[in-house]
C-alpha cells in the first residue's frame, strides 16, 4: 500500500470521472500534508486546470450540486454523497493589500504553488497517487520546519493573517520555525491591527487546540503579540503554570487554556454569547479562597466542603463545565503556592498535594450518580406564592438538598420548601414576599 493509496478510493475516483481528463485536477493542501505527517485530515481540497464555469458544468452534468462559494477567487464547492469538496482553479496573485487579493488564472501548477503560504501546504497528489512538490515541502515536513514559500515578507504582505497562521502551524505541525520567516512575522506584527477579529479568533482557537502549543505561546508573549491577539496583556506566568499542570495531569481543555491565558474577556476577538458565558463561569472560582487552600489538606471536613461546592457547580453548570472549573482551581492553586515553585521543595509538595485532591474530585465526578432534583415550580406554587418567590424557594430548597448530598426525598424537599415559605410569612406578619435572605 502506497502512502497516498487513499487517492484510489471510490469516493474520490467518482469526482475525477466527471472530468474530461482526470489529470487536470489534483488533491492539494491539508490531505497531502497530513498524510506525510501521519495524522488524520478533515477537509479534502482540490486544485484544477479547469475554470470554475467548466467545473460547474462537468459536475452538474453528472447530477452533483455545485455551490459558487468563492467564485471571485476561482473556488466552487461540489457536494457528492454527503461530502463537500472545494475545487479551486490554478491561480496567481495579481494584486494584494494584506487582506484581499486579485487573482488571475494560470495553467502552470508551479505558479499556483508559488502563491501559497507555507511549503508544506503546496504539495499536490494526482488521481494516480503521485506526489508533486515544486517548493521543497516534503523535506520541510520531514524536518517539521515551518517555512514560507519564497520571500517571507512578500508572502506576509499578501495577507497579514499569515503571521498568525505561521504560529498556528508551528504549534500544530512543527518542531522548528524557519528563522527568516519568524523574524519577518515579528517585524510585521503591527499589521495585525488591519485584520478582522473574526479571522484572528479562528486561528487562535485552532492554535490553543494544539496538543503542546507552549513553546509557541512563549514566543508570542516574548515578542509582545499578546496585546495584538487578545486586546490586552496576557498572563505570561499562565503559560508556565499550564505546562506544569499538564506535565502531571495531561492536556487541558481548550477553554481552560483560553480562560487562564487571557484572564479577562479578550477585546480583540469575536466570541459567541455562549463562549463568553462559558469563560465567565470559568473565571468564577469553583472554590472560595479558603476552600482552595483547603486543597492542601486532606481532612474529611475539607473534602466534604470541596465536594459540596463541586456538586453545586454540577447542578448549576453540568459535569463537563465543572471538570473545567476543577482545572481552573488547580491552576489557581498553582499560582497561590507556585512562587519559587522550582526552587521551593515545600511549595512543590503542597502543589502536588492540592493537584492530587483535584484529581480525586475529577475521579469522583466520573463515578458519581447525579439524581434529578424532583421539586418543580408547580410544586412550589401550591404553597401559595408566585412570581420571583417561586424561583427563590426552588433555589434555596435545591441548595439545601445538595448540602444534604442529594439524600432528601421528594416529600422531604417539599417539607423544607414549605418551611421556608411559612418562616417568611411569619417574619412578615403574613404579608410580605418570601425573603431572599431566608
Amino acid at each position: 500500500m502506497t502512502l497516498f493509496s487513499w487517492a484510489h478510493q471510490e469516493q474520490y475516483q467518482k469526482l475525477f470521472a466527471c472530468l474530461p481528463d482526470p489529470s487536470g485536477m489534483r488533491f492539494v493542501g491539508g490531505i497531502v500534508r497530513n498524510s506525510l505527517l501521519g495524522i488524520p485530515w478533515d477537509d479534502v481540497d482540490f486544485a484544477t486546470l479547469y475554470h470554475p464555469e467548466e467545473i460547474t458544468h462537468f459536475f452538474k452534468s453528472h447530477g452533483y450540486k455545485v455551490i459558487p462559494t468563492g467564485i471571485d477567487h476561482g473556488t466552487v464547492t461540489v457536494l457528492c454523497d454527503g461530502h463537500s469538496y472545494e475545487i479551486t482553479t490554478l491561480r496567481r496573485d495579481v494584486e494584494t493589500d494584506g487582506r484581499h487579493a486579485v487573482v488571475a488564472y494560470t495553467s502552470r501548477w508551479e505558479d499556483d504553488a508559488q502563491r501559497r503560504d507555507f511549503t508544506m501546504n503546496a504539495l499536490y497528489v494526482d488521481h494516480c497517487g503521485c506526489l508533486y512538490d515544486y517548493v521543497g515541502g516534503q523535506k520541510d515536513i520531514e524536518n517539521r520546519l515551518i517555512r514560507f514559500i519564497g520571500d517571507p515578507e512578500q508572502r506576509i504582505v499578501e495577507d497579514y493573517l499569515r503571521i498568525v497562521r505561521f504560529f498556528r502551524f508551528w504549534a500544530l505541525y512543527g518542531h522548528t520555525p524557519d528563522g527568516d520567516s519568524l523574524a519577518k512575522c515579528v517585524a510585521l506584527k503591527h499589521n495585525l491591527n488591519q485584520l478582522s477579529s473574526e479571522r484572528i479568533t479562528k486561528e487562535m482557537i485552532k492554535m490553543l487546540g494544539a496538543s503542546n502549543p507552549w513553546l509557541v505561546m512563549h514566543c508570542l508573549y516574548d515578542h509582545g503579540f499578546d496585546l495584538l491577539l487578545w486586546g490586552h496583556s496576557g498572563q505570561m506566568n499562565g503559560i508556565s503554570g499550564l505546562e506544569r499542570v499538564e506535565n502531571m495531569w495531561g492536556q487541558s481543555p481548550l477553554w481552560v487554556r483560553f480562560a487562564f491565558l487571557t484572564g479577562m474577556m479578550p477585546r480583540r476577538l469575536t466570541l459567541s454569547n455562549d463562549q463568553k458565558k462559558h469563560l465567565n463561569v470559568l473565571w468564577s472560582p469553583l472554590f472560595s479562597h479558603q476552600e482552595t487552600m483547603g486543597l492542601l489538606k486532606q481532612s474529611s471536613q475539607n473534602w466534604k466542603d470541596l465536594w459540596l461546592a463541586t456538586l453545586s457547580s454540577v447542578y448549576q453548570y453540568g459535569v463537563h463545565c465543572t471538570k473545567e472549573r476543577v482545572w481552573m482551581a488547580a491552576l489557581t492553586l498553582m499560582n497561590s503556592v507556585g512562587a519559587g515553585f522550582a526552587e521551593n521543595t515545600r511549595a512543590t509538595e503542597d502543589f502536588v498535594t492540592g493537584l492530587n485532591v483535584c484529581k480525586d474530585i475529577m475521579a469522583a465526578l466520573d463515578g458519581a450518580d447525579f439524581p434529578e432534583f424532583s421539586v418543580s415550580g408547580r410544586d412550589v406554587m401550591a404553597f401559595g406564592i408566585s412570581g420571583p418567590d417561586i424561583g427563590r424557594v426552588l433555589n434555596q430548597t435545591k441548595a439545601w438538598w445538595i448540602r444534604c448530598e442529594m439524600r432528601p426525598s421528594h416529600e422531604e424537599c417539599l417539607d423544607y420548601g414549605k418551611m421556608l415559605v411559612d418562616a417568611s410569612a411569619s417574619k412578615e406578619g403574613g404579608q410580605g414576599p418570601f425573603s431572599q435572605d431566608e
